[in-house]
């Protein structure tokens, strides 16, 4: 059966949906043309894929009574969300999950600071504002009624929390979502609607594990550090961005890192320190290479930061004698050292 979208099956007891690019048709056509299915209730960033010529998705939904679940597959970046706006115009008291199988993603909030890798699955709330930026990756998504999870986590704030790859419980979840995915055609509705429900009470117990452990995760000035050392690479590090990620205001951001400097000098600082790990453990440091994969950009500005903290250009570090030299190297190695003490408190503590 053949609609405009895609293509529902029906030769199963359960309907499926496949999406998938025609012959000829180019990425730009493909993409408005299944946006809104294989977006569900999140908005898909178009540019992003045009910008790409190389962009590739196809998705398979399965169609429950009560629940989609579907796997998609995409080759470069697709990025999806949810804002503001849209869960007013659209408030919805479903559960989003994503099982991570293939690629990497970052979501939005973050629980974590950091990119979710084969084996993680995040959570989302669809009546809070989430997203997710998936890097040549292959999901599964389960999306169901919030009442359908077990009575210890339906009340629960879920959103943006991750049940990480290492999760003893986390192996199990993906295999019954695979398993669903893969004997399908085998299966009645009643009988898909009876694994999905045994893979909810797992991840439902996941849940509870991970939510009971959260007076143990690492406090906002912790994973603010992650998060940025995680991402220094990126040009759009910027204190915006950083509160989005971790889903707090940027005065609150302001506040968390005002004892190491501030927002922009923490970075700043970060990237310096991390061109000079490169710089240093090399011979001949090639200082564009190092600029863009420490954030920087241009030699010119990695050149500028880099004269401001240490006291000298790279031309002058390059042209150092042995002697001058190990001066900068013991400078560097003092700043390091102070940066740490900041971290840790260290510099507070009177002895």
């Amino acid at each position: 059966m053949r609609r405009w979208i895609g293509d529902v099956r029906v030769d199963a007891l359960i309907p499926r949906v496949v999406y998938e690019r025609e012959p000829l048709e180019n990425t730009h056509d493909f993409i408005r043309r299944i946006a809104r299915a294989i977006s569900f209730a999140f908005a898909v960033d178009l540019a992003a894929a045009d910008d790409d010529p190389d962009f590739d998705l196809r998705s398979d939904m399965l169609v429950l009574p009560d629940s989609l679940v579907a796997r998609t597959w995409s080759r470069g970046t697709l990025a999806m969300s949810r804002d503001r706006e849209r869960v007013e115009k659209t408030g919805a008291e479903q559960i989003c999950v994503f099982l991570v199988e293939q690629g990497t993603a970052e979501t939005t909030p973050t629980h974590g600071g950091h990119r979710l890798t084969p084996g993680d699955i995040v959570v989302f709330d669809l009546a809070q504002p989430c997203g997710i930026v998936q890097h040549d990756a292959q999901v599964i998504r389960l999306i169901f009624s919030r009442a359908m999870l077990p009575k210890s986590v339906c009340s629960k704030t879920l959103n943006g929390c991750v049940i990480p790859a290492n999760h003893a419980l986390s192996g199990v979840i993906m295999a019954l979502a695979k398993q669903l995915m893969a004997d399908s055609d085998r299966m009645s509705p009643q009988q898909g609607t009876a694994v999905l429900q045994a893979t909810l009470e797992f991840l439902g117990t996941a849940l509870h594990d991970v939510l009971s452990r959260a007076d143990a995760r690492p406090n906002l000035a912790t994973t603010v550090q992650v998060l940025i050392d995680n991402n220094l690479e990126r040009r759009d590090l910027t204190p915006d961005w950083i509160a989005s990620q971790v889903a707090v205001s940027r005065a609150t951001l302001y506040r968390t890192l005002r004892p190491l400097g501030g927002v922009r000098e923490f970075i700043v600082r970060r990237r310096v320190q991390r061109a000079w790990a490169l710089i240093a453990s090399s011979d001949v440091p090639d200082f564009t290479a190092i600029a863009r994969a420490c954030g920087f950009g241009t030699r010119a500005r990695l050149s500028s930061a880099f004269s401001k903290r240490l006291g000298v250009t790279l031309e002058q570090f390059a042209e150092a004698t042995p002697e001058h030299r190990q001066e900068i190297i013991a400078y560097a190695t003092n700043d390091i050292i102070g940066t740490w003490e900041d971290l840790t408190g260290r510099r507070n503590v009177v002895e």
